[in-house]
């Protein structure tokens, strides 16, 4: 493990030769495999996989709420109100036709 790295790294050559390792160590934590000195993918648990869709899936409904409380404060009128105004138009519309000769 080298000290920039919090996880440990294992070369492709090194994870193919001891696959059995390297997924016992992403049991405990995320693992980092290179090539040609460049990291290229992460191994991770099942657990830690399912915790990160779990996060993600939590954050975009954050941030759906945020957005429907950003277009309520912007004046942003929801379909309830919308089907009440029109219902309201279309009532005057109707009473106007009757009144008329």
């Amino acid at each position: 493990m080298s000290a920039a790295s919090p996880f440990r790294i294992f070369t492709a050559k090194e994870a193919k030769t001891r696959f059995g390792e390297l997924l016992d160590e992403a049991l405990l934590h995320p693992v980092g495999v290179s090539k040609h000195d460049r990291l290229m993918a992460y191994l991770v648990s099942r657990g830690d996989f399912d915790a990160l869709l779990a996060k993600i899936s939590a954050l975009e409904d954050e941030l759906l709420l945020a957005k429907a409380e950003l277009a309520r404060r912007e004046g942003f009128v929801g379909a309830d109100r919308v089907d009440a105004l029109l219902r309201k138009i279309v009532a005057l519309e109707d009473a106007e036709t009757r009144d008329q000769p």
